[in-house]
């Protein structure tokens, strides 16, 4: 039976607005869903929006106040409001959050960042590739990307987003929500070759004649010196960047008649840009493929894939470096470089559902109300037994200088045959590092099996230190969970 994909993207940029009491401002508001009833109900979903909207004229025109409603990113709307009204609104049932919109983008009042995710949703899209972030991180329940995104994973679609350009500076990764795939960018082994002919008279014409692209003169992948760098501020417990995939020189990033600054151009030329906006579609088709392959596969199994199948090598069989030509590490590449072929087969994956990042968001000690922010949902975080960060089933384990850190990871088998899998470590002499049990049988596909891993990092450190322990099979796949052992 034929598979059909459905990949959305869009790109994004953000300014601040002014705020007063007095002074109408765009604010994007977020409702608790009404009981009992279906938010794919367009007219009575109005109704229910509308009753929030202030009554100073009693006529329909206060309706002019409403800008746009969101059923699927999350349960709310955006409308043109003062601060007091607002506050007014805030006593209202069901009331949850208001806040100021955050996009600017060629002056536009529609909230795009929910405008396209809202309607992707709606239109049941796979794969998300979200190009577009704020320039700091903020803390999940404040950031709109993350809660909407978050609708998306539980309806499972798959997102990936840009870690941002404000590298080389250390923690300025942004998109860093567990349930996005985060991207860096890398460089390629490939240059573009250009003919310049000067004609020897006062007059110094010049002609550019493109001779093709150089392929494997240069070591590749490296980590761009723009690409934004971990470790994540708001979650230090998680490994961000995931991943690093090509972002510089991308020829077709667009044609220049319709990007971000159209250009009257005569040709049919495409641009050529860097930047992680550019590796981030590079993801979301990798993305793609192995849904097409792996129907059944969750966002969070086909992120794992991706994760524990990358390579820290270059194409010369050397440790992929940074812009400084030094060994690059986990927060500036993620996990390494995407290997699409080995992703999709991978032998084993790191699943998560949804339930568990609730108690994960539970666990960073946020209140009921702020993980309501994210999921919508009337959340109780003590009647949930709370995930830690170090204890979230991802591809990655985190930890702090003299900590004792022992973790569970689960990881299912998605091969058919029977398999055996046993562990290789490859961290310094300064991490004490236990894993039960080493070997790990498997007799069936989507069985799932669990270990323990027991890290004990030293006080005497006074940097981070990265390292990988790796399942192996006697079929020679392999899967490499990453790990960084902290300094102060």
């Amino acid at each position: 039976m034929e598979t059909h994909l459905l990949l959305f993207a869009f790109l994004i940029f953000f300014s601040l607005p002014s705020q007063s009491a007095k002074v109408v401002n765009n604010y994007i508001v977020q409702l608790r869903p009404p009981e009992n009833v279906d938010i794919s109900n367009h007219k009575v979903m109005e109704g229910y929006y509308n009753s929030f909207l202030p009554n100073t004229s009693g006529n329909a025109g206060d309706k002019s106040r409403m800008i746009h409603t969101y059923q699927y990113a999350m349960c709310g709307f955006a409308a043109r409001l003062t601060k007091d009204e607002v506050d007014e609104m805030a006593k209202k049932a069901g009331f949850l959050n208001a806040r100021p919109s955050r996009v600017l983008n060629m002056l536009t009042t529609h909230t795009p960042s929910f405008l396209g995710m809202n309607a992707a949703i709606a239109d049941g899209v796979d794969v998300m590739s979200i190009s577009l972030g704020v320039d700091h991180q903020l803390p999940l329940y404040k950031d709109y990307i993350a809660i909407a995104s978050f609708s998306a994973a539980r309806k499972g679609i798959f997102v990936s987003g840009a870690a941002g350009n404000s590298g080389p500076l250390q923690a300025t990764v942004v998109n860093v929500a567990p349930w996005v795939l985060t991207v860096a960018a890398g460089t390629m082994d490939r240059s573009l070759k250009a003919l310049v002919k000067l004609r020897d008279d006062r007059e110094f014409e010049a002609a550019i004649m493109f001779q093709g692209t150089i392929v494997g003169k240069s070591e590749a992948p490296a980590v761009a010196f723009f690409s934004s760098r971990g470790p994540s501020v708001e979650i230090p417990g998680v490994l961000k960047p995931d991943i690093l995939a090509p972002g510089v020189n991308i020829v077709a990033a667009w044609p220049f008649t319709v990007g971000p600054k159209p250009m009257a151009v005569t040709n049919t030329g495409f641009n050529i840009i860097a930047g992680t906006s550019m590796a981030t579609p590079h993801l979301s088709g990798i993305a793609a493929l192995l849904k097409v392959l792996h129907p059944s596969w969750s966002p969070a199994a086909i992120k794992s894939a991706i994760m524990t199948t990358a390579t820290t090598e270059d194409n010369y069989g050397k440790p992929i470096l940074d812009e400084n030509h030094h060994t690059a590490n986990y927060f500036m590449m993620g996990a390494g470089h995407v290997n699409p072929s080995k992703a999709a087969d991978p032998g084993l994956v790191f699943d998560i559902d949804t339930k568990d990042y609730i108690a994960f968001l539970c666990g960073m000690g946020y209140s009921d109300k702020q993980v309501g922010f994210i999921t919508g949902d009337d959340t109780q975080c003590e009647k949930m037994e709370k995930i830690l960060q170090s204890g979230l089933n991802y591809p990655s384990i985190i930890t702090s200088r003299g900590q004792h850190v022992v973790v569970k990871r689960t990881v299912t088998n998605v091969v058919e045959e029977t398999s055996t899998y046993k562990v290789e470590v490859d961290l310094p002499k300064e991490v004490a590092f236990k894993v039960v049990p080493n070997v790990l049988e498997f007799n069936k596909s989507d069985e799932k099996k669990s270990f323990v891993v027991s890290i004990n990092s030293g006080a005497q450190l006074n940097e981070s230190i990265f390292g990988n322990l790796k399942f192996s099979s006697v079929s020679a796949q392999s899967i490499s969970l990453k790990g960084r052992g902290s300094g102060p």
